[in-house]
């Protein structure tokens, strides 16, 4: 039997100790059409390598993720490639070449359909990419002669003796014929959330689609009673895992298809989530979606201002959006808005018109709002437009300054890596990378200034970085601290230390949210699962990254957006934490974390900061009594009870004894 090796995107940077696994949906249904053709998928995931510890992430990554894929002895390599990762793809490519000469080595995804033959020519290890959907190409692969050439297949683009045979996309008319994703092959596990593809194609043309390159503008939806069939499936199969649908943006477009799905699906079915126009959800859909299980909305909306929204070929209608997001509020459904900035032609005022709406939508009762510099995928209009324009932007970079040979591919292939780019626009750089961090970092600070009668629009004008850091925290710290003056010159009755502290606070949310502690990985790698057995038992860890501030305005307060005057007596510790969150992940993550704060009494924040892994908490204790003006002994019990109060949130742990000194 052939044996197909099929590797996920490697969501990692060189900079960072860790991993993002996602459910691989393309691959894992290319991979059941491998199975039905006979041969034998298995899935080589460098991000669960990571995060198992099988893999660390280092210059040696590659290298050593080649040498273990041996393990596998493959007869096919099939790498998904996406636009904002396909350096790592490319490198693994270039391993996987040296450690396994002769073994046929195929790319497949967005990131390269649309540019299949200028990758082939470029890149010596590729010897094929399939452009466009995977399995017509996976089948007649996976029944292919081992010891011949890569054979003709339906999307194939080949390398061949003198060039490279090309091949028109190929896709899937009926989606219903194809055998169901290889969940099984994912090593899924209760809690995680799964992707469930509710259909292939869009035939609306938005100039900035990330897969206008590698789906056919043809819209297959799968049938609303099948969809529901699998999805109760999958829920009594994985329970508590949260059903995400959200890669599919035309499914909801269709009331009567919806309709069909939510009776089907009834109401004991498991919890999802969807992609959908908000302008395309009337509140009888939206409580037919709430009584079948959906718990979240991901709405595209792109921009406040009709003219780009026509320019983009989105055409929204944004008199609905703040209706229908009430609506899903009232009936406890989380909707999360998308928009982008930096659109061709776009000014300032363009820019302020979506502010407002973004202001809107949070205040309409959005969870939370999203914004992305627009970027030229591959495929899409902007791409064709504007590729020979493209600058790169470091602050933009998906790769890790450190990475040579990721940072030479970058810089080397714009047209390929374009999300490392900035598009040229009306607006100076300098503006418009002030004005993308303000809203993508700090939109709700913003919302709370405008419950003060602040028009968004004008925070942002004369908004500059100045110089421009490559780091986006660093850029959203220099942003806070234009807006903390502004903003206090614009609403003289906020209170200028409630809106420092949310400043702080939201600066604090955002660097959690994309970076991993490398000291809490190690010490969460070191934490034995021995919970707490006393403090003669262990030493104490904090085990998640974490952040530790002192506020002077209440947390609830700031969570809540208020900018009301009045303080607390005292600056209070506040402990902002990263903590993980099964079933509550998106598309691309697998598994998620949640930012959660926690208001703590004094003992309980000593105790965070000096808890090391190392040290016992005894000794711990009796070295802050002093400072707290307790004596040993209480200084202990209360210490015990923080301990236990942090394990109890998944946020602290007990190291093995033999881990402490003293």
């Amino acid at each position: 039997m052939r044996r197909l090796l099929f590797v996920p995107n490697p969501h990692v940077r060189l900079d960072r100790a860790w991993a993002a696994p996602y459910v691989p949906l393309e691959l894992l249904s290319a991979m059941a059409t491998a199975e039905g053709a006979g041969a034998e998928p298995a899935l080589f995931d460098v991000n669960r390598l990571v995060e198992h510890g099988r893999l660390r992430v280092g210059p040696e990554l590659w290298e050593e993720a080649a040498e273990l894929a041996a393990e596998a002895a493959p007869a096919l390599m099939v790498l998904e490639a996406w636009t904002g990762t396909l350096h790592n793809t490319l490198l693994l490519a270039r391993a996987m070449r040296r450690r396994h000469p002769a073994v046929p080595l195929v790319l497949a995804g967005a990131g390269t359909s649309a540019l299949a033959v200028e990758v082939i020519q470029r890149f010596p290890e590729v010897d094929a990419v399939i452009r466009g959907e995977l399995e017509p190409a996976v089948e007649a692969l996976s029944a292919a002669d081992p010891d011949a050439a890569l054979p003709p297949a339906p999307g194939l683009v080949r390398r061949v003796p003198g060039g490279v045979a090309d091949a028109p996309h190929a896709w899937v008319e009926d989606l219903e014929g194809i055998p169901r994703a290889a969940y099984h092959l994912a090593l899924l596990q209760p809690g995680d959330a799964i992707p469930v593809e509710p259909g292939r194609g869009c035939q609306r043309g938005c100039t900035f689609c990330a897969l206008a390159g590698h789906w056919p503008p043809v819209y297959r939806p799968r049938d609303p009673a099948s969809l529901a069939r699998e999805m109760r499936s999958l829920g009594q199969r994985y329970p508590g895992s949260l059903l995400d649908l959200t890669q599919d943006p035309t499914f909801f477009t269709d009331r009567a298809r919806v309709a069909e799905l939510c009776e089907t699906l009834g109401s004991d079915g498991p919890r999802w989530t969807c992609h959908a126009r908000p302008d395309r959800l009337d509140p009888e859909t939206l409580q037919a979606m709430a009584r079948a299980g959906c718990a979240g909305l991901l709405l595209g909306v792109e921009s406040g201002c009709p003219d780009m929204q026509a320019r983009l070929r989105k055409d929204i209608d944004l008199a609905r959006l703040e209706p229908c997001l009430r609506e899903a509020s009232r009936l406890g459904m989380e909707a999360r808005c998308t928009f982008m900035v930096g659109l061709p032609h776009e000014d300032v005022g363009a820019v302020g018109r979506t502010a407002r709406v973004m202001m809107s939508a949070l205040s309409a009762g959005a969870s939370g709002v999203g914004v992305e510099l627009l970027r030229a995928y591959p495929g899409s209009e902007v791409h064709q437009d504007l590729a020979g324009d493209l600058a790169f932007e470091p602050l933009l970079c998906t790769a890790a300054p450190t990475d040579g040979p990721a940072m030479r591919l970058v810089q080397e292939h714009p047209d390929l890596l374009s999300a490392s780019y900035r598009v040229p626009g009306s607006l100076p750089r300098e503006e418009l990378l002030a004005v993308w961090v303000a809203l993508a970092c700090l939109a709700e600070p913003m919302a709370a200034l405008r419950g003060h009668g602040v028009d968004p629009g004008e925070l942002l004008v004369g908004l500059r970085l100045d110089p421009v850091p490559t780091d986006l925290v660093q850029a959203a710290r220099q942003v806070a601290s234009l807006l903390e003056a502004r903003g206090l010159a614009l609403a003289p009755a906020a209170a200028p230390a409630a809106w420092r502290d949310m400043l702080a606070y939201h600066v604090a949310l955002l660097e959690l949210g994309r970076a991993a502690d490398p000291e809490a990985t190690g010490q969460a790698d070191r934490a034995a699962a021995l919970g707490v057995h006393g403090p003669d038992r262990g030493c104490p860890v904090m085990t998640v990254p974490h952040r530790l501030l002192e506020l002077a305005t209440d947390l609830e307060q700031l969570v809540e957006g208020r900018l009301d005057a009045g303080s607390l007596p005292a600056p209070a510790p506040v402990l902002v934490a990263r903590a993980p969150t099964p079933g509550e992940a998106s598309y691309y993550t697998q598994r998620s974390s949640a930012l959660e704060s926690f208001q703590l009494d004094p003992v309980g924040a000593e105790l965070v900061r000096r808890c090391d892994g190392s040290t016992p908490l005894t000794t711990l204790a009796n070295a802050m009594a002093p400072q707290l003006n307790l004596s040993p002994r209480r200084a202990l019990e209360e210490c015990t009870q923080a301990l236990e109060e942090l394990a109890e949130a998944g946020l602290m742990a007990v190291i093995d004894p033999g881990a402490c000194r003293g």
